[in-house]
């Protein structure tokens, strides 16, 4: 008996592979044709899922600049170029050398296979200049707040390129939503903050300079409530010539609420003076 397996179609076509499997037992011939379905998924670029990815990058004048463009998913990259300023390396990565004001334009790396294309888009911006993150604040800071209230944390931060910032919360992990907000120019947000709130809260402001942090310890109190007395003696109180006289009095709040006696001489009396 033998069995002969033939392929077809493999460089012809990449989504369709065709099988032809011929058997020949001793006592006749058999066939069966079987087709296979290859999915190729599209091509990702720098990690990026989406098909179109648009991002910002700076350079400095008379500086090089490079720009990565890694493909992923089987595309083909094109043999480098080599120009007098401007390499294309065979990782696809960007290469400018001596940047110019007229390099700030926008640049275009794709990427395609048989699944699909994706496109980065990058807008290179040119300055004369870079500055480290810096803070308008304190770097660091102590606030206290009442529970159930609604706080900022500021994070204003100057710097260029713009900076990005991110909070590390009092558990060590970045910002998540929840009763948590950051607005636009870092200010973390806080709403009915409460005493597990507290805490050491890390504001991290980065660019391609450097970076800086800012640290706020927050202390949550618990809301003050007014003072309330929950129980006491009767008002009339009818006691023997003598003997000794015993009136109750208890009361609520906080912060704990001082208990005091006035006598009939106008007199204040508490547990501290007798």
């Amino acid at each position: 008996d033998h069995l002969i397996v033939l392929t077809t179609a493999l460089l012809l076509c990449f989504h369709i592979v065709g099988l032809l499997l011929l058997f020949f037992p001793s006592a006749g011939e058999d066939r069966k044709v079987v087709w296979i379905h290859v999915n190729v998924q599209p091509p990702r670029i720098n990690g990026h899922l989406n098909a179109i990815t648009s991002v910002r990058e700076t350079a400095i004048r008379d500086s090089r600049k490079l720009i990565d463009c890694k493909a992923e998913e089987g595309v083909i990259l094109p043999a480098p170029y080599y120009g007098n300023r401007i390499t294309v390396h065979r990782n696809g990565t960007l290469d400018i050398r001596g940047v110019r004001q007229t390099d700030a334009v926008q640049l275009v790396c794709i990427g395609r296979n048989e699944g699909g294309e994706a496109r980065l888009i990058v807008q290179l911006v040119i300055t004369d200049h870079l500055e480290k993150p810096s803070f308008r604040d304190p770097v660091n800071e102590r606030i206290t707040a009442i529970a159930g209230h609604s706080i900022n944390l500021n994070c204003s931060v100057q710097g260029y390129p713009e900076p990005t910032t991110s909070w590390i919360l009092p558990n060590g992990t970045e910002f998540v939503n929840g009763n948590l907000f950051v607005f636009p120019n870092g200010t973390l947000y806080i709403r009915n903050v409460s005493p597990k709130d507290s805490g050491i809260y890390e504001c991290i402001a980065a660019n391609m300079v450097g970076a800086a942090r800012r640290i706020i310890q927050l202390h949550v109190k618990k809301q003050a409530s007014n003072a309330k007395i929950t129980g006491s003696s009767p008002q009339r109180t009818d006691v023997t010539y003598g003997s000794i006289l015993h009136l109750d009095c208890s009361a609520s709040g906080d912060p704990w609420p001082r208990i005091l006696w006035r006598l009939p001489s106008k007199r204040m009396i508490d547990s501290l003076h007798r």
